[in-house]
C-alpha cells in the first residue's frame, strides 16, 4: 500500500517519528509525507530541515512551496510541483490531516480526479467545537466540506467529541477515534532518581498562556495552599498574552519566591521539566469558540510516570480516564482539593502516576498510534473512492 500524507505538522522532526515507526513496522508500506517549506506559528517561522536524514527506505519526507503558510484552513501547495509530485507516486491513500475544509485536502481531492489516480482519501481533525465564521469564511468552508466529504473514504478524529459532530453530518463516514501523535517513549520517559522527601515538590503546567488554559484556577488554588505546604512550588511554562495578569496576581500574592515562570522550551527540555514534576495540571477551560482538543502535554508527563491533573474540559477526561483526577474546570476549591490530596497521599500520587504510564503505553505510543492508522488505512479498500 502506497500512502501519501499531507499535513505541516512534520515540519518538526520529532513528531515524525509516528511514521517511521510505522514504516518499521509494516515494511511493505510505502509512505511519502509532505510539508511545507516554511511554516508560520505564533512565535516563529520554521524551515523544514532534516527531511533526508529522516527518510527510510519506505518513509520518504518530502517539502514543497505553500501559498498562506500558517493558515491551517487555507493553505495550499504548489500547483505544478504537487502535480509532479502526485503523479509520480500515484498513492493508494491520500491522507490529510488538516480537517475536512483545508484547501489542502480540497487540493489533493481534486487532483486526484483530474490525473485520475483513483486513491482513497482521508483526513484527520481535532474540530470538537462548532466554530463561528465571517460570511466569506463560512461560504468558503462549506463549499470546500461538501466537496471534500463526497470525496472522501474515511476520516480520523482526534477525540470523542469531534468524532460526534462528523457522524452527525456524515453518518455514513466511517470514523475512527485515534490522537494525531503518540509518544516518544525513548524521549518521554520516568526520572532515573527519586527525589529525597523533603526535597523541593512541583506542580507544573506547560502549554499556552491564555485566559481558556483556566491558569487563574491553578493559581488560585495555588495560593491557598502555599502557606500549608511549604516545599510545593509552582512552575509555569509557556507565553501567552495572559501572562501579566498571572503575574500579577502572583505578585498580589507575593508568591514570586513559590512560582517559577519559563518561556516556552524544546521537547527536550519539556522532558526535564517534566521528570522533575510531582504533579502536572491542566485546568483548560470550554470557551464559544475552542475546547480542548486532547491535551498532548498529559500523556507527556504520564509517559513520565507523574501524576496528572486535569478539568472536565473537552478531550482531558477521556485521554485520564482513571489514571489520574479530574476537577469541574473553574473551580479553584476543587483543584486545590484535589491538589492537597494528593500532596498529604504520596501513595495515590504514585499508584495514579503508574497507571498514567501504564495508559500511555497501552493506548498512546508512536507505535500503537501507528498500528491502529495503517489498520483503519486497510479498511477503507472496502469503500468507494
Amino acid at each position: 500500500m502506497k500512502v501519501l500524507i499531507i499535513s505541516h505538522t512534520y515540519i518538526s522532526p520529532i513528531n515524525r517519528l509516528k511514521w517511521q515507526e510505522l514504516a518499521k513496522h509494516y515494511p511493505t508500506a510505502t509512505l511519502k509525507v509532505l510539508i511545507p517549506k516554511r511554516w508560520k506559528t505564533h512565535f516563529f517561522d520554521v524551515e523544514s530541515s532534516g527531511l533526508a536524514h529522516d527518510s527510510l527506505k519506505n518513509c520518504t519526507f518530502e517539502s514543497l512551496p505553500t501559498f498562506f503558510s500558517g493558515n491551517e484552513l487555507l493553505y495550499f501547495y504548489s500547483p505544478f510541483k504537487f502535480i509532479k509530485l502526485l503523479w509520480a507516486f500515484k498513492p493508494d491513500v491520500i491522507h490529510v490531516e488538516q480537517g475536512l475544509h483545508a484547501l489542502s485536502y480540497f487540493q489533493a481531492i481534486l487532483l486526484n480526479r483530474i490525473l485520475g489516480i483513483g486513491a482513497r482519501c482521508s483526513f484527520f481533525t481535532w474540530v470538537n467545537w462548532l466554530p463561528s465564521f465571517n460570511f466569506k469564511t463560512k461560504l468558503l468552508t462549506k463549499i470546500f466540506g461538501c466537496f471534500n466529504a463526497k470525496g472522501s473514504s474515511g476520516a480520523i478524529a482526534g477525540n470523542a467529541d469531534a468524532q460526534k459532530i462528523l457522524t452527525a453530518t456524515r453518518a455514513s463516514l466511517p470514523t475512527l477515534v485515534l490522537p494525531q501523535l503518540g509518544i516518544d517513549t525513548k524521549l518521554f520517559k520516568p526520572a532515573h532518581t527519586t527525589k529525597p522527601f523533603d526535597h523541593k515538590k512541583y506542580i507544573t503546567y506547560v502549554g499556552r498562556v491564555v485566559e481558556e488554559k483556566g491558569l487563574m484556577t491553578l493559581v488560585h488554588a495555588f495560593a491557598k495552599l502555599a502557606n500549608q505546604y511549604m516545599n510545593w512550588h509552582l512552575i509555569i511554562v509557556g507565553s501567552g498574552e495572559f501572562e501579566k495578569q498571572i503575574i500579577d496576581y502572583v505578585i498580589s500574592k507575593k508568591l514570586l519566591n513559590r512560582v517559577e515562570f519559563h518561556t516556552p522550551v524544546s521537547h527536550e527540555k519539556i522532558v526535564e521539566f517534566m521528570q522533575m514534576t510531582d504533579i502536572f495540571v491542566l485546568p483548560s477551560l470550554d470557551v464559544n469558540n475552542w475546547r480542548e482538543q486532547f491535551g498532548h502535554v498529559l500523556i507527556e508527563a504520564m509517559a513520565c510516570r507523574v501524576c496528572v491533573v486535569g478539568s472536565d474540559a473537552g478531550e482531558i477526561p477521556n485521554v485520564v480516564a482513571d489514571a489520574g483526577v479530574i476537577f469541574k474546570q473553574g473551580d479553584s476549591q476543587a483543584l486545590y482539593e484535589a491538589l492537597g490530596t494528593l500532596i498529604t497521599r504520596p501513595s495515590l500520587r504514585s499508584s495514579l502516576a503508574q497507571k498514567g504510564l501504564d495508559r500511555v503505553m497501552q493506548e498512546y505510543t508512536h507505535k500503537v498510534i501507528a498500528e491502529k492508522t495503517y489498520n483503519f488505512w486497510q479498511s477503507l479498500s472496502s469503500t468507494t473512492p
